[in-house]
């Protein structure tokens, strides 16, 4: 099976917002509004203030690394596959005080027990190497940090490309069980628009 990791890359920031959320002609302010839910969430639940240590595994364009750092003040380091959108990134974050990045790759090492809250955002369903990359926010978390998770029920794996379209395959990998083996499950939550509870909370064990 052929990963095509092409269809993560972008070359200006509308297509990034469209990788990172799939147009919705129902929804045309669903970039902004999704993003708000999640940070709204976010500070319902204190998860994060000035001093917690964040990272955005799957950052793409930064959407949600943005808004973290204006409504928190954080540092965020984000993570991604795509050097195309990490650059965009540099460009719509417009903090290089708060912001930093690093490529992701599956050889890539980083120190451990480094954050204390991971997000990983409708990322996990189309990783590659799942059990590794839950490895790697494990590995980098502290004793009891959080990972808040955003994820579809089904693998959308890109195996193609067909008329300008992604073809997505599923491998039917349980992103949760993989999860579960690591990670306490403090709960799932409604999230923005959605009828299925794709938004949680996990806990480092």
């Amino acid at each position: 099976m052929n990963y095509i990791k092409q269809v993560f890359d972008a070359t200006d920031l509308e297509m990034a917002k469209n990788i990172c959320l799939s147009k919705d002609i129902r929804y045309p302010n669903k970039f902004e509004e999704e993003t708000e839910f999640l940070i709204n969430f976010i500070k319902e639940k204190k998860i994060i203030n000035s001093k917690t240590r964040v990272a955005d595994f799957g950052c793409g364009v930064g959407r949600i690394s943005k808004e973290l750092i204006n409504a928190f003040d954080c540092s965020v380091v984000g993570f991604d596959i795509s050097t195309h959108m990490l650059l965009l990134a540099d460009q719509y974050v417009e903090n290089p005080d708060r912001f930093k990045w690093q490529k992701y790759t599956k050889d890539f090492i980083w120190n451990k027990k480094s954050f204390d809250v991971f997000i990983a955002s409708f990322v996990l369903q189309h990783s590659e190497h799942p059990e590794h990359d839950i490895n790697f926010i494990y590995n980098n978390l502290n004793d009891n940090g959080i990972l808040i998770l955003v994820n579809e029920p089904e693998r959308l794996l890109p195996i193609d490309v067909k008329d300008g379209y992604a073809v997505w395959y599923d491998d039917k990998i349980n992103i949760t069980d993989l999860i579960s083996n690591k990670f306490k499950n403090l709960g799932y939550f409604d999230y923005y628009k959605r009828d299925i509870k794709c938004l949680s909370l996990w806990q480092k064990i």
